[in-house]
């Protein structure tokens, strides 16, 4: 009797989980994320100068929770990844993300206080995309992000900044730099890509 109402017990944990897990669908956990964001850009007590590293680091902690950074290594080096070590790959997907979230966070900060539309969801199995329109005056930035549901959660994979895929844009410069020289050398362009964008925010 004991055994069975543990059995139970078990089934009733499982099928809360698997509805929490449904009930947050991709375009209601990217509101949130979005919020979030800008509640930080809007933060008075962040705006000025000498708080752009606080302000960033909020963000990035905000980023970091949703968006699957070694997914978005992954298919940026394409076929070049299966030839790193386990070592290489955590070392790119750190460099990768600090790559990405610089470039994601700078958008984002230049169309602060901007009004954010979601406009349509689409979800085809365990794959996602959500248009987003940001309302500047008279102009209208498309920002589209690509998710995939990863243990049950819902991660950012890709985001399309006005029609230019961030990974796929990558993709294109990695492969260039791939096959005309070396990995070695990637590593060491993306180490001083990411020294040079630190010096402009000190």
């Amino acid at each position: 009797m004991k055994y069975i109402k543990v059995v139970f017990a078990l089934i009733v944990v499982v099928f809360i989980l698997e509805s929490v897990a449904v009930a947050e669908s991709p375009d209601e956990l990217l509101k949130v994320v979005i919020d979030k964001i800008y509640t930080v850009l809007k933060d008075k007590t962040l705006k000025s100068t000498d708080k752009t590293q606080e302000r960033r680091k909020h963000i990035r902690s905000i980023i970091e929770s949703r968006f699957d950074f070694e997914e978005m290594s992954k298919r940026a080096l394409a076929i070049y990844w299966q030839k790193r070590t386990d070592a290489e790959k955590k070392e790119f997907t750190s460099l990768f993300e600090n790559l990405l979230e610089n470039v994601y966070i700078t958008k984002i900060e230049s169309y602060s206080g901007e009004e954010v539309l979601f406009v349509e969801q689409s979800i085809d199995g365990d794959y996602s995309t959500v248009k987003t329109v940001i309302m500047r005056k008279a102009q209208k930035i498309p920002m589209d992000y690509k998710l995939m549901k990863i243990n049950s959660e819902w991660k950012v994979y890709d985001v399309v900044i006005e029609g230019i895929s961030l990974v796929n844009n990558y993709r294109t410069q990695f492969t260039r730099i791939l096959g005309s020289g070396s990995y070695e050398g990637l590593v060491k362009t993306l180490k001083e890509k990411i020294t040079s964008n630190e010096s402009k925010t000190q």
